[in-house]
């Protein structure tokens, strides 16, 4: 099946291309918790954050299309590959977005609510 990279001396060769934007079903009519949205996306190909490192690392390889979504909002791209325990003992996530004209991170607890601006990135079937 397809692969998000091919190892080159070691290395792994990042395609965007080969990445989806997931939305669970309560997300696109409301929101869900990020608990029970890291339930849902078990056995899923989510990605891990060193992803989001990398893009961060040589932003011109994050496709324009990754900054809004189709109704023009701004995507929180999180990669649920990787959970974070925060200072006060909190699980988190990261995410990718587009704010203040650059690219960045931020983090997010799993206790709050995931909306339809908060895709998970999967790899693509």
């Amino acid at each position: 099946g397809d692969q998000l990279a091919s190892r080159v001396r070691g290395q792994l060769a990042f395609d965007p291309a080969k990445v989806v934007f997931h939305l669970n079903a309560a997300q696109r009519t409301g929101r869900i918790t990020g608990t029970k949205l890291k339930l849902a996306l078990e056995g899923q190909p989510v990605l891990p954050a060193n992803v989001l490192d990398h893009l961060l690392a040589d932003t011109a390889r994050i496709p324009e299309s990754w900054k809004f979504d189709e109704a023009g909002n701004t995507r929180y791209i999180y990669f649920w590959g990787t959970i974070y325990r925060g200072h006060d003992g909190s699980l988190c996530v990261r995410c990718l977005c587009w704010c203040d004209g650059r690219w960045h991170w931020d983090s997010y607890c799993l206790t709050l609510g995931f909306d339809d601006q908060f895709p998970a990135a999967l790899l693509a079937s």
